[in-house]
């Protein structure tokens, strides 16, 4: 009787330990993987383009804006502002995001206008113009988020500048965040 006890506890013993050793199931949700900061980004230089296009995406660990141009982009600039341009209607963070011309920034004219609808996104709140005279554009994000900012070859020649804004910070070899 005793080694049939001894062999019932050692069983559960050894399905216990295998229990605690074995990877728990994956949890519902994305594995993000992203260590972004909020730090300001850009490169290069002026450059006279026109922007064609800007589109906004929602993915299951970021949201993305991304500005479309007819030739290729050589110079622009993402970076979080504690003083926005325009009065931030729903965020509390603004991104201004710029791609540079040939025109001196001091001659910006002022606009207000909605370039992108984000209603019903997580991060997003507002995407609009600010200038009339540059590509400017004010992204309002729910807080000071962790971004990433990169240029990518377009149609016909021309660019793609991407702005992806992360739905959460995530610490330095964190897989889930």
């Amino acid at each position: 009787m005793f080694r049939r006890l001894s062999a019932l506890l050692s069983g559960l013993l050894v399905c216990a330990a295998v229990g605690l050793v074995t990877a728990p199931p994956a949890a519902a949700g994305a594995s993000c993987g992203q260590v972004w900061g909020s730090q300001a980004k850009g490169g290069g230089s002026a450059n006279d383009m026109t922007l064609v296009a800007i589109r906004t995406g929602r993915h299951a660990c970021y949201e993305r804006l991304v500005l479309q141009f007819d030739e290729p982009l050589l110079g622009w600039s993402a970076n979080y502002t504690n003083a926005p341009l325009l009065t931030r209607e729903r965020g509390g963070a603004s991104l201004n995001v710029n791609a540079f011309t040939k025109t001196p920034p001091l001659t910006l004219a002022l606009t207000d206008r909605r370039v992108a609808n984000v209603g019903g996104y997580r991060t997003f709140r507002d995407v609009r113009s600010t200038s009339a005279v540059t590509t400017a554009i004010q992204l309002d994000v729910r807080s000071r988020l962790p971004f990433r900012a990169f240029v990518l070859p377009g149609p016909d020649g021309g660019s793609r500048l991407v702005i992806d804004v992360g739905h959460r910070w995530c610490s330095a070899g964190q897989s889930r965040c």
